[in-house]
């Protein structure tokens, strides 16, 4: 082992034993969990998904005040969950509760002074998981959900490393800046490791599915061979889609050749005969899906975070 390499596996593991040992880190909430669990049978009950949400007062009443709002232009008063769950539907539902909640456990962690901006990282992570199941979708791939929570929690790992190591991540942004690098390749420099391996360490902290943990990891280290790759590629792609489409965390520019990109190789084996034109249509029509999506993500987070 070089001593550069020796230097960067002793700061990894530096941080790594210190996240080890915080008892301040957020817990994903419970009925995230039991969502994506009841969402994974195809024959759930939708009754089953209201009663999940029901046993939750407080999240009852702020999902009804953002089926209220203005982003859904509804002409007349949504009273109760049941008519939500009519007017929206469930996988609506789905990601509202899921956002909502995984934005409240995270409350704590975006104090005055810290890096990271509230609604700006909360508008690139709810966008990233909707375009994650746009892209989905366009390549004929149906997760149940679970593309909209892992696009929501792909770099959770920033907001842990803004809070508990704030000066070595205000390093790695400023590094990030002055060298034209993308974040995380900043924070691997000087940290050994970056907030895709912080985030599967809480990925694992809360138990999350392989499939979640992969999504969360690899969103920049992507491994085509991983038995979930599909999912990781979408995130993938959503995340540097989002990005080129004004919704991004840190402000950062995406730095990425579509062309080049493996994610895009591997959705791209799943519809062989797409050629030059095919993909020229298909990447403006996800695009369009951004650029019809992104102000009412904007409205969401404000109405959220307000």
């Amino acid at each position: 082992m070089t001593e550069a390499r020796r230097m960067e596996h002793e700061r990894r593991q530096r941080i790594l034993e210190r996240i080890a040992t915080l008892d301040t880190l957020p817990s994903l909430p419970r009925v995230v969990s039991d969502m994506l669990r009841l969402l994974s049978d195809a024959n759930y009950n939708i009754d089953e998904l209201m009663g999940l949400v029901q046993q939750d007062p407080a999240l009852t009443a702020r999902l009804l005040k953002l089926a209220n709002s203005a982003i859904y232009g509804r002409p007349r008063q949504i009273d109760s969950l049941h008519e939500a769950m009519v007017l929206l539907g469930a996988k609506e539902i789905h990601r509202l509760v899921t956002t909502i909640s995984v934005m409240r456990s995270f409350d704590d962690a975006f104090t005055r002074g810290r890096i990271l901006d509230k609604e700006q990282f909360w508008a690139h992570s709810v966008g990233t998981g909707e375009i994650a199941v746009r892209v989905a979708a366009h390549f004929g791939l149906d997760f149940r959900g679970v593309d909209f929570t892992a696009g929501l929690l792909h770099d959770v790992g920033k907001v842990v490393l803004d809070q508990h190591f704030h000066a070595e991540f205000r390093d790695c942004l400023d590094l990030s800046h002055r060298r034209g690098l993308p974040q995380f390749e900043a924070e691997t420099r000087l940290l050994g490791l970056d907030h895709a391996d912080v985030g599967e360490k809480l990925a694992a902290k809360w138990g999350l599915p392989d499939s979640l943990s992969a999504a969360i990891s690899q969103h920049h280290a992507f491994d085509p061979a991983h038995p979930s790759a599909n999912l990781v590629a979408c995130v993938r792609m959503a995340n540097h889609l989002v990005k080129d489409e004004d919704l991004s965390c840190l402000g950062e520019d995406s730095l990425w050749e579509l062309e080049l990109d493996p994610a895009w190789h591997v959705l791209c084996s799943m519809k062989p005969a797409l050629d030059e034109e095919g993909t020229r249509e298909l990447l403006a029509a996800m695009r369009r899906d951004i650029k019809g999506s992104r102000e009412r993500v904007r409205g969401m987070v404000s109405e959220l975070t307000g």
